[in-house]
């Protein structure tokens, strides 16, 4: 055998013997790679929760019903952030589900006082105040409701029952006309509308909205409701 074909021999047997080294030295490193990433899972999961995930911790056992660990989920959140608004908010819905109104009311405050543009906690603060009896505030409430979003129905319909609940109906009145004006094909508005007008003895007002319910939407529920009140006005002038 020649040397040149000696020499190929030799390569080819070297090349063989590195490829078979570095196929071992790949094998052997797997499970080493396998256990440093199970350590770092294992580590990772010692690490203590942030704040955000103290919030969602919490959101997840209040939807299983678990309040009360829901709770302390939520006070560890606003330790680590303080100003983590939505996490008052929740503590509120909590403390809410457990009739503990008092910590409730407070909670919706703590977090406005972090985030004034948190229009959910307003919104059940507002509620509450009107729940509870104290019309005043709820309104005071809802203006700044309706002052950042002036077209939201939800905050206009809420003011029409403080209003009605406060005899204010003018002010009901005026509220249903503009959810009337942006939204004139919705029966349910023009059929409060009819109705208030009925109520402050504004039978010509009234009549013209009721039979525009039976206009627009003369098989619904609102339209029987509408021919109702039209005929209760009729045997009244009887």
């Amino acid at each position: 055998m020649g040397k040149t074909t000696k020499g190929c021999i030799l390569i080819i047997a070297l090349l063989f013997i590195c490829s078979c080294a570095h196929t071992k030295s790949t094998s052997s490193e797997a499970p080493k790679q396998q256990a440093t990433t199970q350590e770092k899972q294992a580590a990772k999961s010692q690490e203590p929760l942030t704040a955000e995930e103290e919030l969602k911790q919490g959101d997840q056992h209040l939807a299983r019903g678990d309040v009360t660990v829901a709770i302390v989920h939520y006070q560890n959140a606003l330790q680590k952030d303080p100003t983590l608004a939505q996490a008052h908010l929740q503590m509120a819905k909590a403390y809410g589900k457990q009739r503990a109104m008092d910590q409730y009311e407070e909670e919706l405050k703590e977090a406005i006082k972090v985030d004034p543009q948190l229009a959910e906690a307003r919104y059940l603060l507002a509620s509450w105040y009107f729940t509870s009896g104290r019309n005043k505030e709820a309104l005071t409430e809802s203006e700044v409701l309706i002052t950042s979003d002036p077209q939201n129905e939800t905050y206009r319909l809420f003011r029409v029952m403080v209003f009605d609940a406060t005899k204010d109906y003018q002010k009901a009145i005026d509220e249903l006309k503009y959810l009337v004006q942006a939204h004139p094909q919705k029966p349910q508005y023009l059929l409060s509308l009819g109705g208030m007008y009925k109520r402050v003895g504004d039978e010509k007002n009234a009549k013209r909205y009721l039979q525009k319910v039976k206009d627009i939407a003369p098989e619904s529920f609102e339209a029987k409701m509408a021919e109702e009140m039209l005929n209760e006005a009729t045997e009244q002038k009887k």
